[in-house]
């Protein structure tokens, strides 16, 4: 699980846990990572963890480097450019 105060790391300028089996989804406090919000973050990888779910903070998908399991190629995390499954 990320937690939510990863989102204070302010001078944060990579963040990757590809491939680590995380689970959960991602807290909305990460948004504060986004360069729009005066981070540096320019790398935020969370590829290959197959137990995440959800959707990717609007503010993230500013990032320069993004990457996730999309739910259209099979994984469960939507948002950015992923688009979201219908709800009925």
């Amino acid at each position: 699980m990320l937690r939510s105060e990863l989102g204070l790391l302010e001078a944060l300028t990579e963040f990757s846990v590809n491939q680590n089996e995380i689970s959960g989804g991602i807290p909305k406090e990460m948004g504060w990572l986004a360069a729009t919000n005066g981070s540096s973050l320019e790398v935020f990888n969370i590829g290959n963890n197959s137990l995440m779910t959800g959707t990717v903070p609007e503010s993230m998908c500013s990032i320069p480097t993004i990457a996730f399991d999309c739910c259209d190629d099979g994984g469960l995390l939507c948002g950015c450019l992923c688009a979201c499954p219908a709800t009925p």
